[in-house]
């Protein structure tokens, strides 16, 4: 049963991926940190409701995709 596209029972989840180069968009690196993530929400029982992603070195405190968070 859903309400509103959200299934009863499941809490809300966000995901946030990052890689740090573009170079790195050449490879499956974003999507298999995305589909991890929503394997661990589907086993914890956590729904996904948005994806959030960085493309830029984790030594950056302010990322986009993290701010917008």
């Amino acid at each position: 049963m859903t309400i509103e596209g959200t299934k009863i029972g499941l809490r809300k989840a966000i995901i946030y991926v990052r890689i740090s180069s573009k170079k790195q968009l050449e490879g499956d690196g974003i999507r298999s940190q995305e589909r991890t993530c929503r394997d661990y929400a589907g086993y914890h029982g956590l729904e996904p409701v948005k994806v959030f992603s960085d493309v830029m070195s984790g030594r950056f405190i302010s990322r986009p995709g993290m701010d917008a968070m």
